[in-house]
């Protein structure tokens, strides 16, 4: 459900230009946001390496976020269900 929002809200189904004011400044809180405005610069504005360093900056500051909170909650003592 997470992932559907982001991509409604990033810019993959209806580009951020057309969206209301507030909602852009949300998809801006998304990874998806970032991932497509990279794809886009490359596609469309033809920027190497160089012009989508700030988007994969930023993607691998939410990788970072995402393996952060991972190994916070997760519990290795915690019983292991299994099927039987």
């Amino acid at each position: 459900m997470t992932t559907l929002v982001w991509v409604i809200l990033g810019g993959t189904l209806v580009p951020t230009e057309l969206m209301a004011d507030w909602v852009r400044s949300l998809a801006r809180f998304t990874p998806v946001y970032w991932a497509s405005h990279g794809y886009r610069e490359v596609i469309l504005n033809s920027e190497g390496v160089a012009g989508v360093l700030p988007h994969v900056g930023v993607l691998c500051g939410f990788a970072a976020l995402f393996v952060a909170l991972a190994v916070w909650r997760f519990n290795g003592e915690a019983d292991k269900q299994h099927w039987d």
